[in-house]
């Protein structure tokens, strides 16, 4: 069974078990709730040794309540507390001390028990409290199973500070902000909301590392321009600014190569090569980057550089069973994959690098914006979305800078909604 620790004594009694780490998971008030706008209903503690956890209760039915504050200390001074995704917890306790045990588990969806399961099917958006009125031996027991789940990830914990401590800041940061929407304009395209705003969520358990985002049933990473859906949101402030990265993964490449486009967009520059037009120049150079190198173009110096960097690549792969990507020293392992191919490992390397990339940006990019009205709203892979406000557009020309500090040309577009129509 558990603990319940429903009184500020016991909690000071748990003080005294001196625990130097523990399994913790956050059930809200509602699953569905976006955790921005959510609150805490129970929290499940587990030594990662122990038969039996805790559960502390800040809105439950079935129980007294906890300080916030008092827990928030408590847990403060746990050397390591380990959780399932740590951008989610965040959002509930900003801890320095969070570990994040399924970066590398791309399947992660949490237990539901028969009852909570029936509960949403029954009152899903009617009642936006459902785990104050479940049962604590069952909200237990749905923690308890994901515990079980994931307890060989304790064993076998391989920690990454940049995917632990950088990612999830970033992205729950960008969370935080919100869009604002046209109310008319997003009932039109989505649903019907009185709200002012909608939050986005990142997923960032992918193989890659680079997030996917979708939120009660809206994928914010392929909102359509021809639809007109994107009319749907708009600035907080005066006004948006969208920075694309010119030929992001062509350029990405040259510096993995160390090749020079002297200067040109990439596009451009193959486009004389290829002795075609950009859009086609475009076209031919995906179609290489993401299939194979074709045999007329393979004597070109940037590609025969990258089929060179390929074979490496694959020769390292294979005789050392694992490559490493930089920045995020993200490691692909030769045991977790299963018929790759060459092409596909340079494909994952690079999006991963990608990635790795822009979150360096994005760090710099917060530490900028941190406290200021001007915020980034949105991020799409190599797009960069900003709600700017006017007196701080001194903070932009700031931005602009990091990406020329990374050596990175970009495009802009202007407006009042995010079709910058």
């Amino acid at each position: 069974m558990f603990w319940i620790i429903e009184t500020k004594f016991q909690l000071e009694k748990l003080y005294t078990k001196n625990h130097q780490e523990l399994y913790i998971d956050v059930i809200p008030v509602y699953k569905n709730l976006h955790p921005v706008e959510n609150k805490i209903s129970t929290i499940y503690l587990k030594p990662p040794d122990w038969d039996r956890g805790y559960m502390l209760c800040l809105e439950h039915s079935e129980s007294l309540l906890l300080n916030y504050e008092d827990i928030f200390k408590y847990l403060k001074n746990i050397p390591k507390l380990y959780v399932l995704n740590k951008k989610e917890i965040l959002h509930y306790l900003p801890l320095p001390n969070l570990f994040d045990i399924t970066f590398k588990s791309k399947d992660h969806h949490k237990h539901l028990t028969q009852i909570q399961d029936l509960f949403e099917k029954i009152y899903r958006k009617k009642i936006l409290h459902l785990n104050k009125l479940i049962p604590l031996p069952k909200l237990y027991e749905s923690c308890d199973k994901d515990f079980q789940k994931y307890k060989d990830n304790l064993k076998n914990f391989e920690h990454n500070q940049f995917i632990n401590n950088k990612i999830p800041l970033i992205f729950s940061f960008i969370e935080k902000s919100g869009i604002y929407i046209n109310k008319e304009k997003f009932s039109k395209h989505f649903y019907k909301t009185n709200r002012d705003w909608v939050y986005t969520n990142f997923n960032l358990k992918t193989d890659t590392l680079r997030p996917s985002n979708t939120f009660d049933g809206i994928n914010y990473m392929a909102l359509s321009n021809e639809s007109g859906c994107k009319e749907s949101f708009i600035p907080r402030n005066d006004y948006f600014i969208e920075f694309d990265i010119q030929a992001s993964h062509p350029s990405l490449i040259a510096k993995l190569i160390d090749y020079d486009f002297k200067g040109k967009n990439p596009h451009e520059y193959l486009a004389e090569l290829y002795n075609v037009d950009y859009k086609e120049s475009k076209f031919i150079t995906f179609r290489q980057i993401y299939g194979g190198i074709y045999d007329k173009y393979k004597d070109l110096e940037f590609f025969n550089k990258t089929q060179k960097f390929i074979d490496e690549l694959w020769d390292k792969f294979n005789s050392d069973g694992y490559i490493k990507v930089p920045i995020s020293n993200h490691k692909y392992y030769k045991k977790d994959y299963k018929d790759l191919k060459p092409q596909k490992l340079f494909n994952l390397y690079l999006q991963s690098y990608e990635i790795s990339l822009n979150v360096l940006i994005l760090w710099d990019i917060i530490k900028i914006l941190k406290n200021k009205r001007t915020k980034i709203v949105h991020f799409v892979y190599d797009s960069f979305l900003f709600d700017v406000s006017k007196d701080e557009e001194n903070l932009i020309k700031d931005i602009k800078i990091i990406f020329k500090n990374y050596d990175l040309k970009l495009k802009k577009k202007v407006g009042f909604n995010y079709n910058f129509s």
